[in-house]
C-alpha cells in the first residue's frame, strides 16, 4: 500500500521515469503504421499508401509524444499547448489531422473509401459532444469545505490558506440573510439539450472519495439538491439522469489519475449510485499524465475519456476533435479506451480569458463552423454551478442553438463512444 492509503501501481515509477526514449521519436513500427491507417480508414479514407513522414506526424499527435518528453504541468495539474513548439501553438484552434485528411485527399495521397458507413448518425454534419463536469451542487458549499479540512495534513502553507479562507467566506456568506446563495442549475441544463434533441454527459465525483486530496469536491450524495421543483438526494438527481437517457460518469479524484486501483473504486461508487454501469470519465481539474493515466482508465475498466485539453483558451491539444483509442508508447500497442479531446470550456472562456457573451459565442460558432465544414467532432464542457440569468449559461443556450443550426449531432460522451465503437467494427474488424 502506498503512504496515502492505496496501492502504488507496479509500473508507474518505470512509466514515469519514460522520457526521451529514441523509441519515442524515431522508430515507426508496424503497430504505430497501422494505427494510422486505421484512423483514416474511420474517416473513410485508405492511407495504405501514405509516406513515413506524414504518418509519423499524424501519430506523433494522436500519441501525445511532444508530452512524453516534458516534465512541465499547468499549476501541477496538466501539460498545456502553451509548451509546445511555436509551430503547434499557431496551429491551436485548427483541427489540423482533419484539414490534412482533406488536403491529402485532394492531392490523390489519401483514397477515398467507398460503402464506408456513415460518419454521424442520421445525416449530421459534425458531432458536438456536450459535457459537465459536477464540481459544485449547493448553493452554500460551507459543510463540503468543511469536509475537505480533513485532508490538509502534508499540504503546503499556501494550500491550507487557500482551503480556509474559502471556508470562512462560505461561514461569512451564511450569516448574511439572502446571501447564503441559492441551488446551481441541474434539470435546467438538460431541458435545454432536450429542445434540441440533443444528450450530454455528467461527470460526477466518487463519493465519499476513497483517497481524498484538498483540491478535490466534497459533497454527498445524500446532500438534497434543487431539481426541478423538488429538493432531491444528489444519488437520486444521478439515477434520474441516467434513466432518462443522460451519460453519468466519473469526474475522476486528484489522485485517481495515477492509480487504475482508485480509479477502479470510484468507477464502482459511481455505477452503483446511478444504478448503470459507468464507462465514461473525465479527470478532475484535467488530471492527466499520457505516460499511465490512460493506461490506468483501461485497467479501470473505462471505455471513453474526455480529459485532453486545457484549463487555459480552446486548443485541440491532439491536433484533432475526432475521437480515437488512445495509443500507449511505452507498450506499443492499442488501448482499448476511447479518447475524445475536449476542445472549449467555460472556465477558460469567461475566468480566464474574461469574455463577455457576445465574444464568447463568436469564439465557440467560429470552431463550430470550421468542424462543421470538415465534418469533424469537437467536445465542449460547461460547469454546472450556474444560474439562469449567468451570462455562462446564456452562452451555453446559444451555443446549442448554433449547433442545431449548423446540423450538429448533439451527443453525451456515452452516446459517441457507442457510435464510434460500432463503426469501428464495421470499417476496421471487418
Amino acid at each position: 500500500m502506498g503512504n496515502r492509503g492505496f496501492k502504488i501501481e507496479e509500473d508507474l515509477e518505470q512509466r514515469r521515469g519514460f522520457r526521451g526514449d529514441p523509441l519515442l521519436n524515431s522508430e515507426l513500427t508496424e503497430p504505430r503504421r497501422r494505427y494510422v491507417v486505421n484512423f483514416f480508414r474511420m474517416l473513410g479514407y485508405d492511407a495504405a499508401d501514405l509516406d513515413d513522414e506524414k504518418t509519423s506526424a499524424v501519430f506523433s499527435l494522436l500519441a501525445r509524444l511532444e508530452e512524453y518528453g516534458s516534465p512541465l504541468r499547468h499549476n501541477g495539474h496538466n501539460w498545456d499547448l502553451d509548451y509546445a513548439s511555436l509551430a503547434r501553438q499557431r496551429q491551436r484552434t485548427i483541427p489540423v489531422v482533419e484539414t490534412w485528411a482533406r488536403q491529402w485527399a485532394t492531392e490523390g495521397v489519401l483514397t477515398p473509401i467507398r460503402d464506408v458507413p456513415p460518419r454521424w448518425p442520421d445525416g449530421k454534419r459534425f458531432a458536438l459532444c456536450l459535457t459537465h463536469d459536477m464540481d459544485i451542487l449547493g448553493g452554500n458549499t460551507f459543510r463540503p469545505r468543511m469536509r475537505s479540512l480533513r485532508t490538509l495534513s502534508g499540504t503546503t502553507f499556501q494550500q491550507k490558506a487557500i482551503a480556509l479562507l474559502g471556508v470562512c467566506r462560505e461561514a461569512a456568506r451564511g450569516m448574511v440573510p439572502g446571501r447564503s446563495g441559492s441551488d446551481p442549475l441541474l434539470a435546467e441544463w438538460m431541458r435545454e439539450e432536450s429542445q434540441h434533441g440533443f444528450k450530454s454527459s455528467f461527470f460526477f465525483l466518487a463519493q465519499p472519495i476513497p483517497c481524498p486530496d484538498w483540491e478535490d469536491s466534497f459533497y454527498r450524495y445524500k446532500d438534497r439538491v434543487r431539481f426541478d421543483d423538488q429538493r432531491l438526494p444528489i444519488g437520486e438527481v444521478m439515477r434520474i439522469m441516467a434513466h432518462d437517457g443522460w451519460d453519468v460518469g466519473l469526474h475522476g479524484s486528484s489522485r485517481s489519475h495515477a492509480s487504475a486501483e482508485l480509479l477502479a473504486k470510484e468507477r464502482a461508487i459511481v455505477s452503483d449510485a446511478c444504478g448503470m454501469e459507468a464507462v465514461t470519465i473525465r479527470q478532475h481539474h484535467l488530471f492527466c499524465d499520457v505516460r499511465y493515466t490512460p493506461s490506468y482508465q483501461n485497467r479501470a475498466g473505462f471505455l471513453a475519456d474526455s480529459t485532453l485539453g486545457s484549463n487555459l483558451r480552446a486548443c485541440f491539444r491532439c491536433g484533432t476533435g475526432m475521437p480515437f483509442y488512445w495509443y500507449d508508447a511505452i507498450s506499443d500497442r492499442q488501448l482499448d479506451i476511447l479518447e475524445s479531446p475536449l476542445i472549449i470550456q467555460d472556465v477558460a472562456l469567461f475566468r480566464i480569458l474574461q469574455m463577455d457573451v457576445d465574444t464568447a459565442i463568436r469564439h465557440c460558432v467560429e470552431i463550430m463552423e470550421v468542424v462543421a465544414d470538415l465534418g469533424g467532432a469537437m467536445t465542449v464542457l460547461w460547469h454546472n454551478n450556474y444560474h439562469a440569468s449567468a451570462p455562462e449559461f446564456k452562452t451555453y443556450q446559444l451555443l446549442l442553438q448554433e449547433a442545431a443550426r449548423l446540423g450538429a449531432w448533439g451527443c453525451s460522451l456515452r452516446q459517441l463512444m457507442k457510435w464510434w465503437r460500432q463503426r469501428y467494427e464495421q470499417c476496421i474488424k471487418t
